[in-house]
């Protein structure tokens, strides 16, 4: 791998983390970038988890010192998600992608008119649902992230949201802290099966870790209309990306 190419990997990773840190969707630039780098679907899609996992490890860190994060609700719906990220693993080594793709593409376009149309609905605090509703969506999340990843994000912020009643900026933290904890228990599955290109993963794991301090710091109060815009766009691009190039 020459020069050009880890240059090209730890910038894309640095991209990709604050998007993923400030809403999501940050993996719309890491894999294609792996397959242009001529690694296929399945160890791109692989390969691609190092650098998150790296990402919310230090997300994780910095929120905590921001006090964002609480153990209760992080637990919580970490175990519920890392259930199904387990279960989605497991189908991503066997499965083909291209259905769920297409169906991830139109609840994107969903929640991009919910921000369209709603904008205010994702900067409020609501109501939370029943746990066990909670626990369910959760684990339906954990299950597309451990078997795509790409733009989890998204769903999980709906779910903390709307479902959880948390605000956006306590939702960001919580979105990388189960994240964090379900990467930890997908990513030796991709292992185990030979689909993951550590040194690949390295270079791009560097560049998620100077992502996440950036998106971190962003996630502030006064940012919070940028984040609507940035979840907009990435959302839109997202689901043009699964609905029409994939």
């Amino acid at each position: 791998m020459g020069p050009q190419e880890i240059a090209l990997l730890i910038a894309a990773g640095m991209l990709a983390a604050v998007a993923n840190t400030l809403a999501g969707g940050g993996s719309i630039i890491t894999l294609p970038l792996l397959l242009a780098l001529g690694f296929d679907a399945s160890t791109a899609n692989g390969t691609n988890r190092v650098g998150i996992l790296v990402q919310n490890l230090v997300a994780v860190v910095l929120y905590a010192r921001r006090d964002l994060l609480t153990f209760g609700p992080v637990l919580r719906h970490a175990a519920w998600a890392s259930l199904g990220a387990l279960a989605g693993a497991s189908l991503a080594v066997e499965l083909p992608t291209f259905w769920i793709l297409k169906l991830l593409g139109c609840a994107l376009l969903l929640l991009a008119a919910s921000l369209w149309l709603r904008p205010k609905a994702w900067l409020q605090p609501r109501p939370p649902a029943r746990l066990w509703i909670q626990a369910l969506l959760m684990f339906c999340v954990g299950v597309y992230g451990g078997l795509i990843q790409a733009g989890v994000g998204f769903l999980l912020l709906a779910v903390l949201v709307f479902a959880a009643g948390q605000d956006v900026l306590k939702a960001n933290a919580l979105k990388v802290a189960v994240v964090l904890a379900y990467s930890l228990c997908a990513l030796p599955l991709f292992a185990a099966a030979a689909q993951v290109d550590w040194q690949a993963g390295a270079y791009l794991a560097v560049g998620h870790a100077l992502g996440a301090a950036v998106g971190t710091w962003f996630n502030r109060p006064r940012w919070l209309g940028w984040v609507r815009v940035l979840l907009l766009v990435a959302a839109l691009g997202a689901a043009l990306r699964f609905l029409v190039l994939a």
